[in-house]
């Protein structure tokens, strides 16, 4: 399955402080622009979660939010 993710701008942004879990709480307004990143899934028979992007500075491993965000979902998944 591939999806297109838009770009998007903030037009402000305020930083309201630090949330017990180590993110920042966030109060802002983002406007979509005509650029978009490219994200291909593919559903596996594994319980494993791989990451892969074509930027080289772009973490692989469970520090990039993509790869955390994918291991809450329960595996394997039954399309």
């Amino acid at each position: 399955m591939k999806i297109l993710s838009p770009a998007k701008i903030n037009l402000f942004l305020h930083v309201r402080g630090k949330r017990p879990d180590g993110y920042h709480e966030l109060f802002s307004l983002m406007c979509c622009i005509t650029l978009f990143d490219e994200i291909s899934l593919q559903i596996g028979t594994g319980d494993t979660v791989n990451v892969y992007c074509s930027h080289p500075g772009v973490p692989s491993d469970a520090t990039n939010l993509a790869h955390r965000a994918a291991c809450l979902f329960p595996f394997p998944i039954n399309p």
